[in-house]
């Protein structure tokens, strides 16, 4: 499992309202083509449903304790505390 993805991916969100925007609501298939994920990551992080990126950073912390027996708790903890995070850039979209 690639968590430092998983990281850079919701640190983008916290950082980037329009990248979070897109993440939520129906644009991150084109989004997640810019990460570096296995086809398992990316099957699940394209299925999350959340309204909120807190509720987004849950579902992956949850997927992933169930899948490596530990916590994404970085992403779990930058989510729940909002702008604390240093701005963070993202890889550009192949194609």
């Amino acid at each position: 499992m690639s968590q430092a993805a998983l990281q850079v991916l919701v640190g983008t969100a916290l950082t980037d309202p329009e990248f979070c925007a897109e993440l939520l609501n129906g644009k991150r298939h084109t989004l997640l083509l810019a990460f570096e994920f296995t086809d398992e990551e990316r099957g699940f992080v394209q299925a999350v449903q959340a309204g909120s990126l807190q509720e987004f950073a849950a579902r992956l912390d949850e997927w992933l304790q169930a899948q490596e027996g530990s916590r994404c708790s970085d992403c779990y903890r930058a989510a729940a505390r909002l702008g604390a995070v240093h701005r963070v850039s993202y890889p550009a979209v192949k194609g």
